[in-house]
Parts: structure tokens; C-alpha cells; sequence
């Protein structure tokens, strides 16, 4: 007999996985290298958006939020990385929009977006 209230998650993630195979991580090229971000995208991000969205949902995104996400998306190793390719806080924007529609997630709107109607914030180029 087993307890129902007990459960390994260890175990079932990695039945799991060998059963339907890992989520394929997003690459995406800038400044000559290509880049790589997990396949499924980090709870912690998930949790910001919906406190974002449960405070205010038209708000900007704070800038001590943007970082977090950066961190919790990129890594801070890789994050450094791309920081260090000169990348401005708006291409910087654009990737992490990029990867949120990846994702499945609807983009979060900013203060820009808003004046022009009301849409989202959508990549400069998505294509490459």
C-alpha cells in the first residue's frame, strides 16, 4: 500500500521525462553566437508576472522586476555574457519579450506600448 500523501517528484519528473522526452531549449543568435535558454521557462518568472498582474496590470514593469527576470531567465552567468556583447536595455527588453511569446506567455505591457493603444510590447525584429 502507499500513502497518498507522499509523493517523489524526483522520480515522477524523471519518468516524466524519459517517457515524453525533455522540453527543447530556445536558441537564439546575437552578435555571432547563439545563445541558449531552457526549454521550460522558470516557475520564478511565472510568480512575478502574477504578482505584476495582481497589483496592476497595466503597469510598467519595475526595473529591480526586469532584472530578476533577466536573472531568473538567462542565468547570471550567461546574463553577464550577454551584458558584456554592449547590448542596450532595450534589445535587452526585446529578449526577454522574445522568449516570454516563446513561452506562451502574453507580453506584459510598458508605458511606451500603452501610449500607441494599449498593445504589448512586441520584439523590434523576431526573425533572427
Amino acid at each position: 500500500m502507499t500513502d497518498s500523501r507522499y509523493r517523489d517528484f524526483d522520480q515522477a519528473w524523471a519518468e516524466k521525462a524519459e517517457a515524453e522526452g525533455s522540453p527543447q531549449p530556445l536558441i537564439f543568435k546575437l552578435k555571432g553566437r547563439e545563445w541558449q535558454l531552457p526549454g521550460n521557462i522558470p516557475a520564478a518568472i511565472i510568480i512575478k508576472i502574477l504578482r505584476m498582474k495582481k497589483r496592476d496590470p497595466g503597469e510598467d514593469v519595475p526595473e529591480d522586476e526586469q532584472m530578476d527576470m533577466a536573472l531568473s531567465l538567462f542565468g547570471e552567468e550567461q546574463l553577464d555574457q550577454l551584458l558584456g556583447t554592449g547590448i542596450d536595455v532595450d534589445q535587452l527588453g526585446d529578449l526577454i519579450m522574445w522568449a516570454l511569446d516563446q513561452y506562451g506567455l502574453s507580453a506584459v505591457p510598458n508605458r511606451a506600448a500603452r501610449r500607441e493603444g494599449g498593445r504589448t510590447r512586441k520584439p523590434k525584429d523576431s526573425t533572427s
